[in-house]
């Protein structure tokens, strides 16, 4: 492209010299359309990633967490319902197992009491003896 000064006539003005610009009238293809999906894989498979790396973090924490309660030195144990006994509304007998004790207990809707707390340990069972020569 020439400089519109160097297109005017020696001793003409270039403020008289017509300007004209040459217009490409195919738009030029900046590949906008792959841009964008590009960008639009890029966005989803880094929220993929993310999303798998949330799930990968989450299995290892409850495993982790698991670990220490059956595995660890602080291993915390759970008691373990052996037998629930209703006796009316709100109010039961519970045998649970804990720390190879059983233990008794009563429950109401305001309270829980330890009625008992035996030595026996699951492989021990023991049955009471019931007199029935007595009356």
């Amino acid at each position: 492209m020439q400089d519109a000064a160097s297109s005017v006539a020696p001793g003409a003005s270039a403020a008289s010299a017509p300007l004209t610009v040459q217009v490409d009238p195919t738009p030029q293809r900046t590949g906008g359309g792959t841009d964008m999906a590009s960008g639009l894989f890029s966005t989803a498979l880094s929220l993929a990633f993310v999303l798998v790396l949330a799930w990968v973090v989450l299995r290892v924490v409850k495993r982790v967490q698991q670990g220490k309660a059956v595995h660890g030195q602080d291993a915390v144990q759970t008691p373990q319902v052996l037998h629930s006994l209703s006796l009316g509304p709100n109010q039961r007998l519970i045998t649970i197992q804990y720390g190879g004790r059983q233990y008794l207990l009563g429950v109401t809707a305001a309270a829980i009491q330890l009625l008992d707390a035996g030595q026996n340990h699951p492989e021990e069972k023991t049955r009471p003896v019931i007199d029935t020569a007595a009356g």
